[in-house]
Order: C-alpha cells, then structure tokens, then sequence
C-alpha cells in the first residue's frame, strides 16, 4: 500500500472533551488537508498512541425463563433529540476499561454486574472523521440500586424482553453502533438455543 505522510498540521479547536485538528498529508495524487476530531492529547495521527477512548456494555438479565436486555433513551445534543443506545462512557485515565464498564452501568442504569465480559476489541467509531476508539462489553446484571446521573445526562431506561427486541430495532432510532451490538447478541443466544436443543436431542437418542 502506498505510504501516506504527514507534512503540516494544527490545532483549531481544544474544547474539553473533544479537540479539532488540520492535518495536511501528501501522497502520490497530490496533498489532502484533512480535518480530523480527537478525544487524546496526542492524536494518533501524531504518536503511536492507541488506548480505548470509550466502552458500550450491553446489560441482560434472566428471570422467569426469559432474558431481558437494557435499552437507555438519551438526549444526545447534536441531533437535538432522544435516541436508542446501549450504556456507554469515556475511559478515565489510568481506568481499565472493564472497571468503566461497571462502572458506566452503575451511573447510567443504577444495574450493579454480576458479571462482565468483553464482547469485542478495539474498534474505530467513525474513522472517516476521527481516531476515537471503543471496546464491546456484555454484562449479566446481578441486581438494580439509583443512577447516579451526570448534570447534563437525560437518561429514561427500558427493560426489554430479548423476544421483542425485534420491534424496537426496526422501528425506532437508535445509534448504529449499539444497534448492531444488539444484533450481535441476538444471534449468540439464538446459537446458544439451537446447540442446547441439539444437545437435548441427542441425549433423547441415547
């Protein structure tokens, strides 16, 4: 692959979360001037650094013979309404993601983990625009106490039978990201019925 290099950049926005750079790189077509959004003090584009940003935990609990998952509905600012996720937040520094995970599911849904397993690795968010980053969790939910919201987190939270889940995907907004990590799961208990019907029926054959 042909090798791209970085030839000039600057800062043009250094806001509290997110900072703003343009960033010029040159290749054999030319020079490309390239606005990029970092959450790091030092962007990837300038340092080899690589740590999780943020984590998205999706929560389940099993009661009665039914597995039930936890939709929030939160206002996000930039679109100006409520909108579908799953529990989400920033790594703090020095924090394993694993302990964010837990503790994310605490402030935003009051649901204290029984356990917490990591779902996928590392993955861009939105590499056509930036260099955040985010790790995948799946928590079994032990039991509930009170959110600890944060002054400017507008957060309803659902309980959702994993059998109806369907309806909630194909009708109303959610973000992409906590959208197919849905799905994702959806599939794996599916998997997870069929080997135990296969597992039973074998046993009625013996």
């Amino acid at each position: 692959m042909e090798k791209i290099l970085l030839k000039d950049y600057s800062k043009i926005c250094d806001g509290k979360f997110l900072k703003m750079y343009k960033a010029t790189f040159a290749g054999t077509k030319g020079e490309k001037v390239y606005e990029i959004v970092s959450r790091k003090d030092s962007p990837e584009f300038l340092s080899a650094e690589s740590k999780v940003d943020a984590i998205k935990i999706l929560p389940y609990l099993k009661k009665d013979g039914k597995i039930f998952v936890y939709l929030i509905r939160e206002f996000r600012f930039p679109i100006a309404k409520q909108i579908y996720e799953l529990p989400s937040g920033l790594v703090d520094e020095g924090e394993d993601p694993c302990d964010s995970a837990r503790r994310e599911l605490l402030e935003e849904i009051g649901a204290v983990a029984k356990s917490v397993e990591k779902m996928e690795t590392r993955a861009y968010s939105s590499a056509g625009m930036s260099d955040e980053s985010l790790e995948f969790y799946i928590a079994e939910v032990d039991h509930f106490e009170n959110q600890d919201l944060g002054a400017s987190e507008y957060i309803d939270v659902e309980e959702v039978e994993l059998e109806k889940l369907d309806d909630y995907l194909v009708k109303e907004n959610f973000c992409a990201l906590s959208k197919l990590q849905l799905r994702i799961f959806q599939l794996k208990m599916e998997n997870l019925r069929l080997k135990d019907e296969l597992k039973k029926l074998k046993s009625s054959k013996i």
